[in-house]
């Protein structure tokens, strides 16, 4: 289950349908959402097969 915060960051980036699962704490509000925000960029980073 993610945070609302979690879901805030992921509408904002518009993502509607996402599963996901977090780890360790999660207390940290801001922490937090700055880990989904860098899950996110990190995203960028892959390459497709066909750009290879």
């Amino acid at each position: 289950m993610v945070g609302e915060a979690a879901k805030v960051v992921l509408r904002l980036a518009g993502i509607k349908d996402v599963w996901s699962r977090t780890r360790g704490e999660t207390r940290t509000t801001v922490n937090f959402v700055k880990a989904v925000y860098d899950a996110l960029r990190n995203t960028y980073k892959f390459k497709h097969p066909k750009d290879w």
